[in-house]
């Protein structure tokens, strides 16, 4: 399996490497680059950005934000040998949702809240290590998914 180190020496320079290896990068706000449901009827497409290239990519099932506290979804890795995960974030806990393999089959999921609010972040990783962020905000996580200080979305009106 590929490491994230040698996929990033080929699609990033060596100086944005040295600023990420080993260490989480922190960003001064967490973005909101877009939301999964942007109200009830308002289904948006979302995605992870890193150096320019789309690793995962989220979009809502149709009909799904229709207010009624279910949200399902499907998501999938761009980048073939990694694996793609949507966290949710619901009353201060994260539940991952992983995807079926490191390769770049669909998947789906889906869950329930009580107020139709949640926050949302997308993840890679390798199999060591990972990075989660929204849009082209992000963070790394050397062995570990920083989903507690990465960027994230807000999923509404499902």
């Amino acid at each position: 399996m590929r490491s994230f180190g040698k996929k990033f020496l080929t699609t990033a320079s060596i100086t944005a490497i040295a600023s990420v290896a080993f260490a989480v990068v922190s960003v001064a706000a967490p973005g909101i680059a877009s939301a999964r449901c942007a109200g009830q009827g308002n289904e948006v497409r979302s995605t992870l950005v890193v150096d320019g290239q789309e690793y995962v990519a989220e979009s809502p099932d149709t009909g799904s934000c229709n207010g009624n506290n279910t949200y399902s979804a499907h998501f999938a890795a761009k980048v073939s040998g990694l694996r793609a995960s949507v966290w949710i974030q619901n009353n201060g806990v994260w539940t991952p949702h992983y995807g079926s393999g490191y390769n770049m089959s669909g998947n789906n999921y889906s869950y329930t809240d009580n107020n139709s609010n949640s926050l949302m972040t997308l993840c890679v990783d390798d199999g060591i290590d990972a990075i989660c962020g929204w849009g082209t905000d992000w963070v790394f996580g050397a062995g570990y998914f920083p989903v507690d200080v990465a960027p994230y979305g807000v999923n509404y009106g499902f």
